[in-house]
């Protein structure tokens, strides 16, 4: 299996954010970096998909009837 690699420009395009929200994503930990040279850092579409993943919300009947019971 091959790795897509991502700059920063086609990260912010994938998660639909520019490309200076990627680069406080990645200083803050929440997507890996690879630095292919000292000026060209790449991430990995597979990060980038399962950061989404992540950030998904998904609506369930069990959530709504918590939020009902507690307000």
């Amino acid at each position: 299996m091959e790795r897509e690699w991502l700059n920063y420009a086609q990260a912010g395009e994938l998660l639909g954010v520019g490309r200076s929200t990627v680069i406080r994503l990645v200083n803050a930990g929440a997507l890996p970096v690879t630095y292919v040279s000292p000026r060209r850092p790449k991430i990995l579409r597979a990060d980038v998909e399962a950061y989404l993943e992540r950030k998904r919300i998904v609506k369930t009947p069990e959530s709504n009837e918590a939020k009902d019971a507690s307000g």
